[in-house]
This record gives C-alpha cells, sequence and structure tokens, in this order.
C-alpha cells in the first residue's frame, strides 16, 4: 500500500463560486467518505457538488470514532497500519488546525477478558505486541483507581496507541464550510439509473462525474449484489456514569468509550441478518446487559443510536467505477474501521479523478469476480413492458391507480399518460414511499392530478379512490420491498391476492391490470407461485398475457403479466 499524500486545505478557489449548468462532480453521502472527498475535490480546484439527506443519520455518525492499531478476539495488528494511521492522523489534525477545534483525542484500550479463549490469545500476542509498544500490563494503581466503579476483571491488557475521532463535530465542520461556498445540497437524490453516457443530471446541473458515498444506500442501487457486500447494524447506547472520569475505553465484550463530563458510549452489537437504522429492544437489553455486568455503579441511559456499517468479504473498502454505470463511481465497504480506511482511500480516489492516477488494485470493484446478472435490453425490462402494455390501453382523461406505489415511477408514468384532464391514485402502506413518490410527482410537476394515500393494498376493496361513476382504466402492481428501504417489509401472498381480485372489480370496461412480481427476495418466490396460480384460476371473458420471454421456473428475475377485460359490448356503437 503506497502512502498518500497529506492533506493540507487551502482556501477555496474563486472559480468555485461562479454558477454553471455543468459542475465536475456530485459526491452522494454526507457521512465522513463523502464529506471528506467533496472538500478535496474543492480544495483541488474542482466544481464539487456534495448532497446529504440531513434527515438520515450516517454510520459515521452513530459510530465512536475509535482509530485502533489492535483489534479483534485474537489481537491482530491492523493491515497497513502504517500508511493507514499516517495519513488519517496528518489529515485529521489538519481539519484542527483549519477549523481551530479539538477533534482528535489519543486513547487506551484496556482490554479485560470476556472469557479464557481471549486469555490465551492475549498471552500469544504479548511477546509481539508489548516490545512493538502496542501493549502493557495493567498496573495495580489502575485497579485500584476503578475499583469502586467496575467489577474486577479476570485479567486484561492495555491496548495502547489508539485514538477517537469526533466525527459528528468534523462532519458539521465540514458541511458548513460547503454550505458557505454553497456547494451543500441537503436532500437525497435517486440512485443511478440506466443513463446513456456519462455523468448524471440533478437540478438542472449536469455533472461530468458523479460519486456514490451512501453506506447502507448502495443497497438500493440497481444491481447492487454485484458487489458482495456485507451490511450489518450495529447499536450503541447513551450512557451517564455519574462521578465516573474515564480517558480509555474499557473493553469487555463490548466498549465503553468516554465522551467528557461524565458522558460514555456502550456498544456496539453486530446484527448481520438486518441491515436497518431502527434500535431495537433486543441490542438494548444486550447492552444493558453488559453495562449491568460491568459496572458497580448506576447508570442512567440517555439515548439510542442504530447505524449500518457496510464491509466487504476482503475488510477492505471498493473505489472506483461503478460496474454498471458508466460515469459514477464508488466509495464505500469501510466497515467498522472509517475513521481510519477513509483518508486514504479518499486520497487515493480523488488523485484518480483529478489527475488520472490509476487506483491501487486492492480498492478496485473489480477485484470482486461476480459478474453482473444478465439482463434484458431496456425495452424488454418486465416493468417496461408492463408500462407498454398499459399504453396501449390508457388514454388522456382516464383514471389510473398504482397499487404499489414505491418510489413513484408508475405514478409518474400513469400521470404523464393520463395528462391534466385525468385523474390517478396512488398508495402505499409505507410513509417513505408515499415521501418519495410525492418528491418525484412534485419534480416532474405532475402532483396535480394524483391522489397520494397511505394505506395497505390489501385493504384496496374499502378505500374510495376516485369519484362515484369513475373506475381506473389501468392498474398497476409492483411487488416486493421499496427500493433502498427496510427489506424486511414485503407485499405478501395474502394481501396481494385480496388486493388484485379488489381491483378486477373495480377496473373499468376494457380496462389493464399489470403486475410485475420478483422472486429474487426471501418471500418473492412464494407470491409469484400464488400469484400464478390465481392468474390459472380467472375465468373467462378475463385475459391473461405474460409480458416478454420469461427466464426459467427457478430463475431469480421478475416477471410481468397483464389481465385485460374485454369491454363492454353495451358501450359499442
Amino acid at each position: 500500500m503506497r502512502p498518500a499524500p497529506s492533506c493540507q486545505p487551502i482556501a477555496l478557489h474563486r472559480s468555485m463560486s461562479t454558477a454553471a449548468s455543468s459542475r465536475d462532480c456530485l459526491v452522494v453521502g454526507g457521512g465522513l467518505a463523502g464529506s471528506l472527498l467533496a472538500n478535496r475535490l474543492l480544495d483541488r480546484g474542482w466544481t464539487v457538488d456534495l448532497a446529504a439527506d440531513p434527515s438520515t443519520m450516517p454510520a459515521s455518525r452513530v459510530g465512536a470514532g475509535l482509530i485502533t492499531p489492535v483489534t479483534g478476539r485474537k489481537f491482530g495488528l491492523t493491515p497497513d497500519w502504517g500508511p493507514l494511521s499516517k495519513t488519517a492522523l496528518e489529515w485529521y489534525r489538519a481539519f484542527e488546525k483549519q477549523f481551530q477545534a479539538p477533534l482528535l483525542a489519543p486513547l487506551e484500550v484496556f482490554r479485560w477478558f470476556a472469557n479464557a479463549e481471549e486469555a490465551t490469545a492475549a498471552r500469544r500476542r504479548r511477546r509481539r505486541l508489548q516490545p512493538a509498544g502496542w501493549a502493557r500490563p495493567i498496573t495495580t494503581a489502575e485497579q485500584a483507581a476503578w475499583e469502586p466503579f467496575f467489577h474486577p476483571p479476570h485479567a486484561g491488557l492495555v491496548l495502547t496507541g489508539a485514538w477517537r475521532l469526533d466525527t459528528a463535530g468534523l462532519l458539521d465542520h465540514l458541511h458548513r464550510r460547503l454550505a458557505a461556498a454553497g456547494r451543500f445540497i441537503p436532500q437525497s437524490l435517486p440512485p443511478p439509473a440506466n443513463e446513456a453516457g456519462d455523468g448524471y443530471a440533478a437540478h438542472g446541473i449536469r455533472y461530468r462525474k458523479v460519486v456514490w458515498c451512501e453506506g447502507a444506500g448502495v443497497l438500493r442501487h440497481r444491481g447492487a449484489d454485484t458487489l458482495p457486500w456485507k451490511p450489518s447494524r450495529g447499536e450503541l447506547l447513551e450512557v451517564e456514569i455519574p462521578g465516573l472520569r474515564l480517558d480509555a475505553v474499557i473493553r469487555r465484550g463490548h466498549s465503553l468509550i468516554p465522551l467528557g463530563d461524565h458522558r460514555f458510549l456502550a456498544g456496539a452489537t453486530y446484527d448481520w441478518d438486518h441491515p436497518d437504522q431502527t434500535p431495537t429492544p433486543e441490542a438494548r437489553a444486550e447492552l444493558e446487559s453488559f453495562l449491568h455486568n460491568l459496572l458497580r455503579v448506576p447508570s442512567t441511559i440517555t439515548g439510542h443510536r442504530a447505524g449500518v456499517r457496510v464491509g466487504t468479504p476482503d475488510n477492505r473498502p471498493v473505489a472506483g467505477p461503478h460496474p454498471l454505470h458508466p460515469g459514477h463511481w464508488i466509495c464505500n465497504g469501510f466497515g467498522s474501521k472509517g475513521s481510519l480506511l477513509i483518508p486514504w482511500t479518499v486520497e487515493a480516489l480523488a488523485h484518480h479523478l483529478v489527475d488520472g492516477t490509476p487506483l491501487p488494485p486492492e480498492l478496485l470493484p473489480q477485484r470482486f469476480s461476480r459478474p453482473p446478472p444478465p439482463e434484458p435490453p431496456p425495452n424488454r425490462r418486465p416493468t417496461t413492458l408492463a408500462r407498454q402494455a398499459v399504453c396501449e390501453i390508457l388514454r388522456p382523461g382516464d383514471a389510473a391507480l398504482d397499487a404499489t406505489a414505491g418510489n413513484g415511477h408508475d405514478t409518474a408514468f400513469l400521470a404523464r399518460t393520463v395528462g391534466p384532464r385525468g385523474r390517478v391514485a396512488a398508495l402505499d402502506i409505507q410513509p417513505a414511499a408515499i415521501s418519495s413518490t410525492r418528491r418525484r410527482l412534485t419534480e416532474e410537476k405532475l402532483l396535480d392530478r394524483v391522489t397520494l394515500l397511505q394505506a395497505d393494498h390489501g385493504d384496496l376493496a374499502e378505500l374510495v379512490l376516485f369519484p362515484p361513476g369513475v373506475r381506473p382504466t389501468a392498474i398497476m402492481f409492483n411487488l416486493g420491498y421499496l427500493p433502498g428501504g427496510d427489506r424486511r417489509l414485503i407485499t405478501r401472498p395474502a394481501s396481494t391476492l385480496r388486493a388484485l381480485e379488489a381491483a378486477l372489480t373495480l377496473l373499468a370496461p376494457g380496462g389493464i391490470l399489470s403486475v410485475v412480481a420478483y422472486p429474487g427476495h426471501p418471500g418473492g418466490a412464494g407470491e409469484l407461485a400464488a400469484l400464478q396460480t390465481w392468474l390459472t384460476t380467472l375465468p373467462p371473458p378475463w385475459q391473461v398475457r405474460r409480458l416478454g420471454d420469461h427466464p426459467p421456473p427457478d430463475s431469480p428475475h421478475p416477471r410481468a403479466f397483464a389481465v385485460l377485460q374485454p369491454p363492454d359490448p353495451r358501450s359499442s356503437p
């Protein structure tokens, strides 16, 4: 690993203040990686904007900001610690000088052994760690000073050379700097689409390059599974312990991390099965048990944080061209070592973007051999086929229904198709989906012809969506989960079949019902099977069409269907 040049913040270039319809780069994601990259490109003279949704909590703000040379149950030295720590500490000290604020604090880590396995591993590693200055014994004076506060450990070891970064404070300074330069966009942006050519367009500005530094947001990208991301939810408790002053991390299974003024963080947990940002009672109970077994004195829980770390199988970050989108780059996969890994990675990526310097091979997405899944041509994708089928039936001035609004793509399509004299209703059970759809409709100036309703599509029969006598000519279903949302929240066979039955009673004569089903996620194959069985039971005069060439039965790729109702013969001239 080659050393990265030091970060020396410089004054803003005058060229940055000139408005233009095109700019060099858009960085998406307001965590540590995106914020450092945007500021570094700004220092290099690029016209760059940072887009960050202030309503979301990046993992950088949730985490403790620890930088530790010795980690893990086996007390291993962090790979490439020398160049990584050199770059990280130089950057953070430079920012302390630039912003005239303390951001970095040295720490020791008191590793109290949780079990015999840890004690055995420490004895094996101590012969290497102590001569190198990475470890020392716990002194009798230290044990005596902390005995009133902690249940005594069986044994332990002090790990040296660690640091704690005030990531929240640094992010605030970086965002204020960008905002003062007019380079901060306080909102989220949709993931990359299938755009032809390089770049990205947003808010009337064309960006030559776009870098996605969204952390867990990368999971909502098309083809996210072409890279073997390893997301995990981490949770911490904010704790007050009166009388305890501590300038070291106490680790016994979990960690107790000092924040100053008797405030601490306790954690973090790891949950690989549910990578979302929702704090859970299970993790709270786990951390409360840790505190109970660690402390002799009372503590007060003042907060509960949750965030998603995104790692990789080889525990190295990913920085390089997006495997599916030309002109787009990824900077992600830092796991729980973001404070250490990000500065070196960002500097390498900035040199690549500005100077054309090749990226280190260990960062490139191409190091993972999994090929992208084959996709049909754009005009043969199931969602496109469903819209093409609807376009054959739906006319300006008609009514239409999007029964699963999601991120609003089908809703906007229906609203464009029916025109200003038509009417569209869209519903979704998730508030995030309704908000995303409303944002899309507002940007496309279509909101005035759409009624949005937060509701379960399984309750379709009880909902009043249109005025009396108005029936939708087209009803669209796009099953599965909300892209970019909680993948555990999916459409279910029972509620979907109820919704489909209700849709048939609502549909206008000569209308069309389209369904796109996704068997590739947990629960999706069962829903597809239930849908296919239901379609085979529809009596005449309903007509069922399979749209496009369906893949083999065991394929995870989506399928599209259409159900058509012949026109009412009484309405014929």
